[in-house]
């Protein structure tokens, strides 16, 4: 049986009895909140589906949920009317170890410097994508959640260090600047990754219904994923007559020192009652260890009144190269099909195509009902041994499963009911 978190009965509470705005404790203190009542299903047997990599479980074979997207924060702004401010965001959603504790997601100082310039320290928002900052407000967003075939390839949504906004009315539009530069570390359902030092850099326009977004952020981290080591020691160890691991693996798969960055391109129309978004991202690194990938998503929807129907699709596509595992000539069959099946394993191909319809209700002002169904077919089989968004067993001789083989295709079904207050 699945239990619900156990903060729900007083979020249920607390919803119904606060007010529909940001709340003025005093002339110099400003409180905000936000939240998500969520529960969503997978339908298939074998493989499950998260919500995001941070979230502790999945669901599968029609079993409902209620953890995943379901959060509670609140944002307290000290001098919120000075060119001075302090911020401090607490964040209570699931995470794969520290569950629903709450944590900081935002602590920072903000200066106002000019009309144009802004400069935050402590704890900020990492600009990666376009829905960085409000990747945890679901009412701020069309969709259930961000589309996971851009957003699961970075995981990392805040940072210590600085952040530097400038933006300008520039030939009849907006143009804006940000950049960020710090470190951080989180846990993974996959492993440990501690980003030593990341910076990112954006770029927006606006103009009238238009606006387009272009980033780059490049990282440099150490990564523990146990799963990986573990399966680079079988190999290592001759058990299945690689002949070339001793050279591939410790040049492939570094796990200290990694380097790489993310390209990111979006865009945005909200043209009357049509409201279209669209994103891709490229990730490069020199460790297979963080796969090369591509991801991209377009969605659209349209306003009926208090309703929004949509739809997206999206691609994910793993481009990192092949390993070239070589088995001994002498090395019976099974060797061979080792080696293959642990080369598929370590490229983690987890290559999608998504689908997505769904509804936004304007149930109240400030409350949003969303109802989402999404189609998930994985396309390079075999379809063994993913622990990300997206999980199935992993077989012999890598693991241990010895079920039914998933067929790389899954329906995801997802209620949630977005507030802010």
């Amino acid at each position: 049986m699945t239990r619900s978190p156990r903060w729900w009965p007083l979020c249920l509470g607390l919803v119904a009895g606060f007010p529909a705005s940001a709340v003025e404790l005093t002339p110099w203190l400003k409180f905000d909140g936000f939240g998500t009542l969520a529960a969503y299903r997978g339908d298939d047997p074998v493989a499950g589906a998260r919500s995001d990599q941070r979230t502790s479980q999945y669901t599968s074979n029609k079993e409902w949920r209620f953890d995943g997207d379901s959060q509670l924060t609140g944002q307290f702004t000290l001098n919120p009317s000075g060119p001075v401010r302090g911020v401090l965001q607490v964040l209570s959603k699931d995470d794969v170890t520290e569950r629903f504790k709450p944590r900081v997601e935002w602590l920072y100082a903000s200066w106002d410097i000019s009309a144009d310039w802004t400069v935050k320290g402590g704890r900020v928002v990492a600009p990666v994508f376009l829905l960085s900052d409000t990747r945890n407000v679901g009412y701020a967003q069309t969709a259930v959640r961000p589309n996971q075939t851009v957003y699961q390839i970075n995981p990392i949504t805040s940072l210590d260090g600085v952040n530097v906004n400038w933006a300008k009315a520039v030939g009849g539009g907006n143009l804006s600047f940000e950049a960020a530069f710090g470190k951080t570390e989180l846990n993974l359902t996959s492993g440990k990754i501690d980003v030593k030092r990341t910076s990112s850099l954006a770029l927006k326009w606006s103009q009238g219904p238009w606006t387009v977004r272009w980033g780059r952020s490049d990282f440099r981290l150490d990564g523990s994923l146990p799963a990986t080591q573990a399966a680079l020691n079988a190999l290592s160890s001759g058990a299945t007559a690689c002949t070339n691991c001793a050279t591939v693996l410790p040049a492939r798969f570094a796990f200290t020192d990694i380097k790489g960055h993310i390209d990111t391109l979006a865009g945005t129309i909200e043209q009357g009652d049509w409201l279209v978004q669209a994103e891709w991202t490229r990730r490069l690194s020199n460790s297979a260890l963080v796969p090369d990938i591509q991801g991209w998503y377009a969605q659209l929807g349209y306003r009926v009144g208090d309703f929004t129907p949509y739809a997206a699709v999206g691609g994910l596509k793993v481009t990192e190269g092949p390993l070239g595992l070589q088995t001994h000539p002498a090395a019976p069959a099974s060797a061979a099909a080792a080696n293959a099946a642990f080369e598929h394993y370590l490229r983690n191909p987890n290559d999608r195509d998504t689908w997505q319809l769904g509804v936004r209700w304007e149930v109240r002002e400030n409350f949003a009902l969303k109802l989402q169904w999404e189609s998930i077919k994985n396309t390079r089989a075999p379809f063994l041994g993913m622990n990300s968004v997206i999980y199935s067993p992993t077989t012999r001789p890598i693991g241990t499963y010895i079920g039914p083989a998933w067929d790389g295709k899954m329906n995801v079904l997802s209620v949630n009911l977005d507030f802010v207050f």
